[in-house]
């Protein structure tokens, strides 16, 4: 996550068929844009929002940042048909692993891809008292296809650069249309970190071999 305890940057990159764009972002206090860059992209590397050419893609993003001297460390925006969003609505629990068990087994019915192949992770984002009394939650859930993002994260590992975070691009963009607070950026955010590591629980503690963040902020 975004740190205001010092100087920090972070790239974020926009992937497409034709070309890579990367704005690296400052943080410290406040957020600001230190430096940019856009480099073309060979066809039949990036199709449809997905690696086609690992080492391709790899070769490109070593380029790009070499030219244009940007910091290491990635937040990749991902946009395309192996991602899946859904809202939840649950009874309100208050347990996490209890939390985390039912929205597994009720996103079977939501998230159009077999879950066993996917990173998943989810987010409370409201919680209300019924007219009946009983309480309420609603729940964002994100899922990716896990080898999707495998591929994504060989390739920006291959350039030497360390992915800090994978997210939904258009969770990006909400979050740059909206005024930063004491350095952290505002605005739903989804991040898929770890996706290429053997299979584990997706829980909220930081355990999960295939941790996902989502933050809606």
């Amino acid at each position: 996550m975004l740190s205001t305890g010092k100087n920090k940057s972070i790239v974020g990159l926009d992937i497409e068929a034709g070309s890579i764009a990367a704005t690296e972002v400052r943080i410290n206090g406040s957020v600001e844009v230190a430096n940019a860059g856009v480099i073309a992209l060979d066809a039949g590397v990036f199709r449809e929002g997905e690696v086609s050419d690992v080492e391709g893609l790899a070769d490109a993003l070593k380029a790009l940042f070499s030219e244009h001297k940007l910091a290491k460390a990635v937040r990749l925006g991902i946009a395309n048909q192996r991602v899946a969003v859904r809202t939840l609505s649950l009874p309100a629990i208050d347990n996490d692993d209890e939390l985390e068990t039912a929205v597994r087994f009720q996103a079977q019915d939501h998230i159009p891809m077999p879950l066993e192949h996917a990173v998943l992770d989810y987010q409370v984002i409201n919680r209300s008292m019924g007219e009946d009394g009983d309480r309420h939650m609603e729940v964002v859930a994100v899922a990716a296809r896990r080898d999707m993002v495998e591929a994504l994260l060989k390739s920006i590992r291959g350039a030497g650069l360390r992915p800090v975070g994978i997210d939904l691009s258009a969770f990006g963009m909400i979050r740059a249309l909206t005024r930063p607070v004491r350095g952290r950026l505002r605005g739903p955010r989804a991040v898929l970190r770890g996706a290429d590591r053997p299979a584990g629980r997706s829980g909220r503690d930081g355990h999960d071999a295939r941790e996902a963040l989502l933050q809606p902020r």
